[in-house]
């Protein structure tokens, strides 16, 4: 794999700027979500916050597989607190400045199913595994079944093979819980031609 180290960086810095956050309020929010998940306490917000600096200087720092965790469960959710996981989210975007900064596929790989995991747990909906555009498809969808088009249907594969990635390290009934609610919904949109 390929790394920019300068680039994984500026991806870091743009991600948190996007939210309106500053280095102490990303340091605050980091340590509202350890605190929620009942992970070790982390270095007062002074320390965490030089340590999100370090993460986005010019020769950056990368944060170590704790920080990835927090900043994962942190960017999973949308500044309205709902999760999203699919491309374009921001979640995609944090995996994406790490892989930058030179973290292994398979430590991707494994925050990923981390994440996924806890949302399982927590009861979250399909939705969350898709892209921002696909999921307001899908609602459309899901509340009416004949705006089913062929996009929304490509969303639907590429969920399917999110999922099918993920068995073997979620619970399988969880992925099952996760999927059933909307997949009972489509059936009768799915008969009819798409429109596009």
């Amino acid at each position: 794999m390929v790394t920019d180290r300068t680039t994984g960086a500026a991806r870091l810095k743009a991600l948190r700027k996007s939210r309106g956050l500053s280095l102490a309020e990303t340091a605050r929010a980091l340590l509202a979500v350890a605190e929620r998940s009942g992970r070790t306490l982390l270095p007062s917000v002074a320390g965490l916050q030089r340590s999100v600096a370090r993460w986005e200087a010019p020769s950056p720092v990368r944060p170590d597989e704790r920080h990835q965790l927090l900043l994962a469960h942190l960017y999973a959710r949308t500044p309205t607190g709902a999760l999203s996981l699919g491309a374009g989210s921001d979640f995609a975007e944090l995996l994406d400045a790490l892989a930058n900064l030179g973290e292994s596929e398979d430590q991707l790989a494994r925050l990923r199913t981390l994440v996924l995991r806890s949302a399982t747990e927590r009861g979250g909906g399909l939705l969350m595994l898709l892209s921002p555009a696909a999921q307001v498809g899908i609602a459309a969808a899901l509340a009416d079944p004949r705006r089913l088009d062929a996009d929304a249907l490509r969303a639907l594969e590429t969920l399917v093979a999110d999922v099918n990635a993920a068995i073997g390290s979620v619970p399988f009934v969880r992925l099952q819980l996760l999927l059933a609610p909307g997949c009972r919904r489509l059936p009768s949109a799915a008969h009819r031609p798409c429109a596009g």
